[in-house]
């Protein structure tokens, strides 16, 4: 017994109905009209054998077999979109795009670090970086709009069998702050009770480590500012608002950039980072920033 023979089009238009619960929403996702994927959904269920949809109340959902048929459509897609992302790096003289999703919050200097090998990975390659709340960048890298996402927290949202979490950094934080505030220096951490400090959002995976760090040393730092975005934090803390942490990794740079003063690094707060990526694809844009830090280039 041969096996079914279709039209992958068809399989496509089944897929939008069992997605999006309707002809009229499929129809208009796929700028076709109505009865086209009427005609094509059908055509599928016919070379198939069996029914692929059932009336619910106002929505068109899939039978058991629709719903087996749907899970192999999605694969069937994804593979196809990682198959054309990996073919532009086959082409000689086509850009190969890596999409780059970041963590609101990261600090740039060390994202940059974390990108920079890319450029060098391939012969063309164009990075594209796109900065937000971690439940959004998951939801573009599952639907395949991102090559990875930079993130302080694996993907917990997205199931084990599919997102697959690289930790790319793992180190200690400092505490750093303007000249205005140098003495804080002396006597850390007990110089921070009662300090000025500008922290990340309780959103942030190292703010919760903060939190409690603060309160097994019995520290009450006085919170003037807490910001998702990394590099206004610490342009506020640069024009004497505040002391603030950064990943001690780039905290000479960060200190030499802005003018800071070292005050202290806790020792038992770590910075961790992921590159969180679903699917197969590893091309050498992708693998360049799962192998994590490098050392900084010498100044």
């Amino acid at each position: 017994m041969q096996p079914p023979r279709f039209d992958y089009d068809h399989l496509r238009y089944f897929e939008a109905v069992a997605r999006l619960g309707s002809v009229t929403a499929a129809a208009r996702a796929l700028g076709v009209t109505q009865p086209t994927v009427s005609v094509q959904v059908r055509a599928l269920e016919r070379s198939l054998g069996v029914s692929l949809l059932e009336r619910r109340g106002r929505r068109l959902l899939p039978t058991d077999a629709g719903g087996a048929v749907a899970a192999f459509a999605a694969d069937i897609f994804r593979l196809g979109g990682e198959l054309e992302q990996a073919a532009q790096g086959w082409i000689p003289g086509r850009p190969v795009r890596l999409r780059v999703g970041l963590l609101d919050g990261i600090p740039k200097a060390l994202a940059a670090r974390l990108i920079e090998p890319a450029f060098d990975a391939a012969p063309a390659v164009r990075v594209e970086v796109r900065e937000g709340p971690l439940p959004s960048l998951l939801a573009d890298l599952e639907a395949r709009d991102l090559d990875v996402v930079l993130s302080d927290a694996p993907a917990a949202e997205l199931p084990p069998a599919r997102a697959t979490n690289t930790l790319l950094l793992e180190c200690g934080v400092t505490f750093l702050a303007p000249k205005g505030l140098a003495r804080l220096a002396r006597d850390f951490p007990r110089s921070l009770d009662g300090a000025p400090v500008l922290l990340p959002t309780p959103r942030a995976a190292i703010r919760r480590a903060l939190d409690a760090w603060f309160a097994a040393e019995g520290i009450r730092p006085v919170v003037v500012g807490e910001m998702d975005d990394g590099a206004l934090l610490a342009a506020v803390a640069a024009r004497g608002r505040g002391a603030f942490v950064v990943p001690s990794v780039v905290a000479e740079e960060a200190r030499r950039d802005l003018a800071a003063v070292v005050v202290g690094a806790p020792s038992s707060v770590r910075e961790r980072l992921f590159g969180i990526t679903v699917g197969r694809r590893r091309d050498p844009a992708v693998a360049a920033v799962l192998a994590g830090l490098r050392p900084a280039p010498a100044r």
